[in-house]
């Protein structure tokens, strides 16, 4: 295959502590070694993508906090130590939009932590000619004119941005299904619009984002299948013990959008793992093919065996998550569901197996 018949895909299991968000450089640090270790791996002249776990940049809103947050035990005692040191500008907030306490917390908070965000990936992206999924983040409409993120409404979303080679955003996508955590009990957070779900022209193919929950939802499946997706990314966050009922139910979401629904030809679900305080992440990343068997034959023969980024043909139908019987479909899937690991593949482009 000629590089104009390949794409690079990197799947990032990041683990994560509360310490990596006490400065800007710790999280900046982070994330450039986590995209150094991805890219190094991919071939030159290839396009390539990136795609980090939900909740990755989510923790940018306790940047520059470490004194308030270095004793606290629990992630709800840590947002109230916050919201007690911002009290003035938390109250303001919370008067001028009716809102909660943690949203007018992440309304504050929302200028700087958007910054931070963008300008890592930014200049990431350009920086190693990628497109990066930039996990997602806690952030509110944005106005971004002149070079500031200057926040717009009451609204706060779970919402993932993807940027370009050029570091430019290409596009966002807002989590529409929220869990419990989610909600008004927990980060009061607001729910994006299945409607307005999006897909994104790119050189590696038609990209389409369901974050977390949403790629478990029969409308957004059926929007997806709309938009005529090449590569469906599910970047996500399980907050619980990655135990055979996880691991049964994750099958539910890119895996079968991908091989039973046949929603796009790969699929890419990168998974957050470590813990916030007392909230912990679990879970095995994965990329997946709708049609191993075509693909296999496309692979065969084209070399790269030993390559940090080699696909095995002769795994296909001999993989699946820990502890579960194979199945056909997984590319490649994380070893563990505890520990960093990024999974790496060089496949022929979607349109060869349309």
């Amino acid at each position: 295959m000629s590089d104009a018949n390949r794409i690079a895909i990197a799947c990032v299991q990041a683990k994560v502590t509360l310490p990596d968000y006490y400065t800007e450089e710790s999280f900046r640090s982070m994330t450039e070694r986590l995209v150094q270790q991805a890219a190094a791996t991919m071939p030159e002249g290839v396009p390539r993508l990136i795609v980090f776990p939900e909740d990755y940049a989510s923790g940018c809103l306790f940047a520059g906090e470490e004194a308030a947050l270095k004793d606290a035990s629990s992630l709800r005692g840590a947002v109230a130590k916050l919201v007690q040191r911002h009290f003035p500008g938390v109250m303001k907030e919370r008067l001028r939009h009716r809102v909660g306490w943690v949203r007018a917390f992440a309304l504050l908070r929302a200028e700087d932590a958007a910054r931070l965000y963008f300008r890592t990936f930014s200049e990431l992206a350009k920086k190693h000619r990628a497109y990066i999924l930039g996990g997602s983040a806690l952030l509110p409409e944005l106005d971004t004119g002149d070079g500031r993120f200057v926040p717009k409404g009451p609204d706060v979303y779970n919402v993932s941005y993807l940027f370009g080679p050029d570091g430019n955003v290409v596009g966002r996508q807002r989590k529409a299904f929220l869990i419990d955590l989610e909600g008004p009990d927990g980060l009061d957070l607001s729910s994006g619009r299945v409607e307005e779900l999006d897909v994104f022209d790119t050189e590696l193919g038609r990209i389409g984002v369901a974050v977390c929950f949403d790629a478990f939802q029969e409308p957004v499946i059926q929007r997806m299948k709309e938009l005529d997706v090449d590569i469906f990314l599910q970047p996500s966050a399980n907050p619980g013990p990655w135990n055979d009922w996880q691991r049964e139910d994750w099958l539910r979401g890119t895996w079968k959008a991908v091989v039973e629904e046949g929603v796009a030809v790969y699929g890419v679900n990168p998974m957050l793992v470590g813990s916030l305080l007392d909230v912990e992440f679990e879970g095995q990343s994965s990329i997946v093919c709708r049609d191993t068997e075509r693909l296999a034959g496309l692979l065969e023969g084209a070399g790269g065996a030993g390559a940090p980024d080699a696909v095995d043909p002769e795994s296909f139908g001999r993989l699946g998550y820990e502890g579960l019987p194979p199945k056909p479909g997984f590319v490649k899937v994380a070893r563990t569901w505890t520990e960093e690991e990024i999974l790496t593949v060089t496949l022929p482009h979607p349109s060869l197996l349309r």
